[in-house]
């Protein structure tokens, strides 16, 4: 269940009230024009969004990835159930005997 939205905009209505007199009161004591915090705040959620967006493709490269070796692995290995354990080792599963595979060869890199 998601929480109560009311809090949340109130906080951030805050905020933003609270940097837009922060923002006025830099700009009037260096004499600029009435627009520039509008535009302080603007540039900074650009530079949010940009970073935001600029994190999504990492992330949306990394998962592209990730798939790709799953696949170069299940192809690899037919036989097996193919699993990626946390520290980045493949972890392959005979599926016929369900017991730990590991390849005969040592060129594959699988312990």
């Amino acid at each position: 269940m998601l929480p109560n939205p009311a809090p949340i905009f109130a906080m951030i209505v805050m905020i933003g009230y609270a940097v837009w007199h922060l923002a006025s009161f830099v700009t009037s004591k260096f004499h600029w024009p009435s627009w520039a915090p509008a535009a302080i705040i603007a540039a900074a959620l650009y530079v949010l969004w940009t970073a935001h967006q600029i994190g999504r493709l990492i992330s949306t490269i990394r998962k592209s990835r990730e798939k790709r070796e799953l696949a170069t692995m299940t192809a690899r290995y037919p036989q097996c159930n193919v699993v990626r354990l946390h520290s980045g080792e493949w972890f392959l599963v005979d599926k016929e005997t369900g017991r730990e595979f590991c390849p005969s060869n040592g060129r594959d890199g699988q312990a």
